[in-house]
């Protein structure tokens, strides 16, 4: 049956069905089985000839019209690219065409999203993949990943993510996926080569990433039958340089410098503080400008001193150490290195004079977009006098200004 036909078909079988209420039968116990297909048209990894095929999945019920979420054209993901899907459920099938056909010698993979239901509301819930040759051979290999913010640390979903062949031309073969809720993507069935790993947040919905849509990138080498597992994070685009926006006396030889963007955690030790004194007042060398997980580290190492972890099991940082975030075990972030900040820490080699105007210059700032050149000027001043870890932050807004250039 063409899809204009089942299209027809599926107007008469609304009309009739207008006036039937739906619901379990009085008295009946609720329906809560989702569906699952339970077979396909053609059959799984089947060899087809017929490039302008109707793909059908049967169900084991009746499905809506209507999936738990977006419309029924995105409830499918046809990989490689191929054109416009339509998707037409009817009864217990699901019809899938493709505008302008598939193309020889490729390896599709037809998923079925865990969105659609059935008439009760059941969803889904795993994703259902059908796998066919157009005249490729089907390599037993997979390439699966998690995409994550790179910000935040947490996995993202309904990311667009697609591999393509890394060549100097553009090429028309795009191999799609998309990220679940754990943001988790899989790609299955890929001829070995060296791919282009993209992902992105397709806000406008034109399958391609934009300048203002969070994105990430990286390069992958698939090999015949390997299982590869390749993470890869995403963020916000940025093309202005970080600037200081606050300078706070945290204690008497410690600051704490917040900038307008978050800053690269392998970059903080690059950045340039310099301190000026009054004249005839001492000046105050800077010994380290660090991360503020990396200070908070050291200050907690200092602070247990020879008695020992405060909690049985926990293992004492040595000064200086990175932690890893929880939630960075995935992702592509670097193991060890902390989710980037707004902020560093910034220790003096002598304690800042009480009541005496510091002028601060930061320089050779790198936000998280590696975008350089960030920097700031500030006048700080110390108006109290406690001087011990732990102590409240000397934030006093008196006399402290930063002039961002």
């Amino acid at each position: 049956m063409t899809l204009a036909v089942r299209a027809t078909a599926l107007v008469v079988t609304v009309a009739g069905l207008a006036c039937a209420r739906q619901g379990n039968p009085s008295g009946g116990p609720a329906d809560t089985i989702p569906p699952v297909v339970i077979a396909t048209d053609p059959a799984p990894k089947s060899m087809v000839e017929d490039l302008g095929i109707v793909v059908r999945f049967r169900f084991s019920e009746r499905v809506s019209e209507r999936p738990a979420r977006g419309d029924m054209n995105d409830a499918v993901l046809v990989s490689p690219r191929a054109g416009p899907v339509y998707v037409e459920p009817g009864g217990e099938l699901i019809e899938v065409g493709i505008d302008g056909g598939l193309s020889t010698g490729l390896v599709y993979r037809f998923t079925l999203l865990p969105v659609i239901t059935d008439l009760f509301g059941n969803v889904m819930r795993e994703p259902f993949e059908l796998v066919l040759s157009t005249g490729a051979p089907l390599i037993e290999d997979a390439l699966a990943g998690q995409v994550v913010d790179r910000v935040t640390g947490r996995p993202v979903q309904g990311v667009e993510v697609t591999l393509e062949p890394f060549s100097p031309m553009p090429d028309t073969v795009v191999y799609v996926s998309r990220s679940d809720a754990a943001g988790l993507f899989v790609f299955r069935y890929v001829p070995p080569a060296r791919y282009n790993l993209i992902a992105f947040e397709d806000r406008n919905r034109n399958l391609a990433p934009d300048l203002r849509e969070p994105f990430g990138r990286r390069g992958v080498l698939l090999n015949e039958n390997d299982t590869l597992l390749a993470d890869v994070t995403i963020l916000e685009p940025d093309t202005s340089a970080a600037q200081l926006v606050r300078a706070e006396v945290v204690d008497s030889s410690t600051l704490r410098l917040v900038f307008s963007d978050y800053l690269d955690p392998e970059s903080v030790g690059t950045v340039v503080v310099s301190l000026g004194a009054p004249e005839g007042e001492a000046m105050s060398q800077v010994i380290q400008v660090l991360h503020p997980t990396v200070w908070e580290a050291q200050n907690d190492s200092a602070g247990v001193g020879d008695a020992g972890p405060s909690v049985p099991g926990e293992r004492v940082l040595r000064p200086g150490e990175t932690v890893t975030v929880s939630g960075q075990e995935r992702g592509g972030l670097p193991r060890g290195v902390p989710l980037p900040r707004q902020e560093v820490i910034v220790t003096l080699a002598s304690p800042l004079s009480v009541a005496v105007p510091y002028q601060l210059l930061v320089t050779d700032v790198v936000n998280i977009n590696l975008i350089p050149l960030g920097r700031g000027e500030a006048t700080v001043m110390r108006s109290s006098s406690p001087d011990s870890i732990g102590s409240q932050p000397d934030t006093t807004q008196v006399g402290l200004s930063a002039r961002p250039r």
